[in-house]
């Protein structure tokens, strides 16, 4: 997909594999949770809401709705900011990268 370095695509492409083995990617907040992670680690570089939803999408299929998955982010001066509670961040990061 596009926005995925060339380098960690198929990184990207085994831990998608991994985390749909672990866990549904059904509803758009998990979607998130996931991007984020996988963001935060530099695996995905994309920082806007809908390339990022079009990258999720590819990689783990129905998401469910781009408004639901774009929610869950802030633009402010930092750049892009994800809005889900530190936890659940923490709980995908810890099975994504365990």
């Amino acid at each position: 997909p596009s926005g995925t370095t060339e380098d960690h695509r198929a990184e990207v492409m085994a831990l998608a594999v991994k985390i749909k083995s672990i866990l549904p990617i059904k509803k758009p907040k998990d979607a998130a949770a996931v991007y984020w992670v996988l963001h935060k680690a530099g695996k995905i570089s994309i920082t806007q809401p809908t390339p990022a939803y079009n990258v999720m999408k590819e990689y783990f299929g129905n998401i469910g709705s781009r408004a639901g998955f774009a929610k869950n982010f802030v633009y402010n001066k930092q750049g892009l900011n994800c809005t889900i509670e530190p936890g659940f961040i923490d709980q995908y990061s810890k099975l994504i990268f365990s």
